[in-house]
């Protein structure tokens, strides 16, 4: 009977000692990818230095870095030769993937255009496979629901997936906000949140709600509080498990036309896991 006794108060004992964290699933950080829009002109091979440094002290992370000679790939069948040296200095990464900028304006830009600039970066190929992009970034989606919206996204997206040049045919659309649940399109990614980090606050929740694999969405925000690398790190975690591309600034204000000061800490904080 003692001994019947003993064994029960061992077993009480180490369920009442067991962590909660045992006993409760983990959360694994996945990967995240850190997606850079780069829509700052090379006036020499150092103007695009700071992205370099962490595409080298960051070999593990990935970047989808969008390209933008000209509020799209300007009037020339190329850029100039310092932006193609530049580019071609950014496939070289592994882990690098390059997008080219298009927008759409709303869906009411004029679609011939918006595919005849596809065609021009799918072309960049023809005149060195180190120039090639992976895709397209179509800027300026619209967010609301109407069949002509739907069918004018789906045709350029077609576009994309049968252009030649484009090394992946990846399509990323930016409506910069959380799209009608009515949309069909076939975007690889889409932007849901483009905004600020106080207004990422006010949206966490229907964000969170979002109801596709995190590999659909990418979360831009700026105007972040600093923070330091380890509250930095937990932010991302947070926003990694609903999104897996991610891009964060401190800068307010043309946050994507030059390097914000805490490039550096935002790549050492991005999640990393498999």
């Amino acid at each position: 009977m003692i001994a019947i006794i003993v064994t029960l108060v061992v077993i009480c004992l180490v369920a009442l000692i067991t962590p909660l964290a045992v006993l409760l699933p983990h959360h694994h950080p996945k990967r995240a990818t850190v997606l850079f829009p780069l829509y700052i002109y090379p006036d020499n091979s150092s103007t695009w230095a700071p992205l370099f440094k962490q595409l080298d002290d960051y070999p593990t992370l990935n970047f989808t870095v969008v390209v933008n000679p000209d509020s799209g790939p300007g009037d020339a069948a190329l850029p100039s030769q310092t932006y193609i040296t530049q580019i071609e200095r950014l496939n070289s990464y592994d882990n690098v993937q390059t997008v080219g900028y298009v927008r759409t304006r709303y869906a009411t830009r004029n679609i011939t255009v918006v595919e005849e600039e596809v065609g021009v970066y799918a072309r960049w190929a023809d005149n060195s496979s180190s120039l090639a992009m992976d895709g397209i970034f179509f800027d300026e989606v619209p967010s609301t629901y109407s069949a002509a919206a739907e069918t004018y996204l789906n045709t350029i997206d077609a576009k994309v997936r049968a252009a030649d040049g484009l090394n992946g045919n990846m399509v990323i659309h930016n409506p910069g906000t959380i799209p009608s649940s009515e949309f069909s399109t076939t975007a690889n990614v889409t932007v849901v949140a483009e905004i600020s980090y106080s207004k990422y606050l006010d949206t966490k929740s229907e964000l969170a709600a979002m109801p596709s694999d995190r590999s659909k969405y990418a979360y831009l925000l700026h105007s972040m509080p600093s923070m330091t690398v380890q509250k930095l790190h937990s932010f991302l975690d947070t926003l990694d498990r609903r999104a897996e591309y991610l891009f964060v600034t401190t800068l307010s204000s043309n946050y994507y036309e030059s390097f914000g000061p805490d490039l550096a800490l935002f790549c050492d904080a991005m999640p990393t896991g498999s």
